[in-house]
């Protein structure tokens, strides 16, 4: 947590820091973090950065199951929702999927009308097999929403307490990374809903709190809960705009490591690069939502280091310990070599954990080779893109 002091037209001005591991529950160790440096201070207001539903997806957590509705009539039924998505997250998330009447052509003239008896019966299907969730989809939506629109009021027509997530809000054109995009933000939707109403039942009532969307500006709680997908990259996001105020520098290459993974990025003007193209938030999942050009690689504090001594081998991750670093690490009297460890064994590091870590040279030198050789390489490839 970093506390700011903005004074006229200066740049702001690092009051307070604080640092805490991630916990299991995420919001106790934010909490802890932000009241070492609230203290008694006024706060105009709180930014949130966070990888917290982006890790749900990662760990199939929290997630609910989706009614996708793609309004198409007899068109692009050749290749269904989540077609290209991993068996064990569509599996997760796949409540009901149908392709119903209506969709538009690019011109806006419709591909066939709307059939609303037709979509109240999959609204009610969908309603018993309890599903709360739904995705609504249509063929050029962004070219005129009308139908996904009235879909939407239908719904609500039939029950009170649902989510919905409609296409052409979510992003422009691109049929099946639209639909990727919406439907992964429709299943977080109840678990946005739960988060932000624990963060403002922690936080100050009277301050504003926003969360940091993918393009580094900022979104309101109340949006963040309805649009979730949004925030998916905040957390690298922030870790770049935050070095480019730091070091004065605006124009570079940032490399922010966390405890499980290192994001490399580049900042122009002090703003973090944007890509729209081939984005692939996780599982190479294609969306075509706007997201810091980063490039994410499982290498961490907490990165776990396998040793065969039979074979004589090191492998480096990718699993790891991650906030459970100050128990499981040698240098805190654990039975894990870690990534910390390694650092330590090699003087990189000092003054972390209450224990000496010794490692052979052999060890340190395989995984600093590694780290060495991974790290450049991807250094160079965000310098070409």
């Amino acid at each position: 947590a970093v506390l700011l002091r903005i004074e006229s037209n200066d740049s702001p001005k690092v009051v307070a820091t604080a640092k805490t591991v991630t916990t299991s529950d995420v919001f106790s160790g934010m909490l802890h973090a932000l009241q070492q440096v609230i203290n008694d201070k006024e706060i105009v207001a709180i930014m949130i950065g966070t990888t917290h539903f982006i890790n749900a997806l990662i760990q199939r957590q929290g997630l609910a199951k989706v009614c996708t509705i793609r309004i198409c009539g007899p068109t692009t039924h050749a290749v269904s929702p989540m077609s290209n998505w991993p068996t064990d997250l569509k599996e997760t998330i796949d409540g009901l999927t149908v392709f119903v009447s209506g969709g538009y052509f690019f011109d806006g003239s419709e591909i066939s009308p709307l059939d609303e008896e037709e979509i109240r019966s999959v609204i009610r299907r969908a309603l018993a097999l309890d599903i709360c969730t739904f995705c609504v989809c249509g063929v050029f939506s962004p070219c005129r929403s009308d139908q996904e629109k009235r879909v939407a009021e239908i719904i609500r027509e039939e029950s009170t307490t649902v989510y919905i997530t409609l296409s052409h809000e979510i992003a422009g054109l691109g049929l099946s990374e639209r639909e990727n995009a919406s439907i992964l933000n429709a299943c977080l939707r109840p678990l946005a809903k739960q988060t932000i109403e624990a963060l403002h039942e922690a936080l100050p009532g009277d301050v504003p709190c926003f969360l940091t969307r993918n393009d580094g500006t900022l979104l309101s709680s109340e949006d963040s809960s309805r649009w979730p997908v949004f925030t998916f990259a905040s957390g690298s996001t922030n870790s770049m705009i935050g070095a480019a105020h730091l070091s004065g520098i605006k124009d570079g290459i940032v490399i922010d490591v966390g405890g499980t993974s290192i994001d490399i990025g580049v900042i122009v003007n002090g703003r973090p690069r944007q890509t729209q193209t081939n984005v692939r938030l996780i599982d190479d999942i294609r969306v075509n939502i706007p997201v810091a050009d980063t490039v994410s690689l499982p290498l961490g504090g907490g990165t776990i280091i396998h040793v065969n001594e039979k074979e004589h081998t090191v492998q480096v991750g990718p699993d790891s310990v991650a906030y459970r670093l100050d128990q499981e690490a040698l240098a805190f009297g654990g039975k894990t070599i870690t990534g910390t460890d390694i650092a330590l064994a090699a003087g990189l590091a000092t003054g972390i954990g209450h224990c000496s870590v010794k490692l052979s040279s052999f060890i340190v030198e395989q995984v600093l080779d590694y780290v060495k050789e991974l790290v450049t390489r991807n250094i160079e490839r965000m310098k070409t893109n």
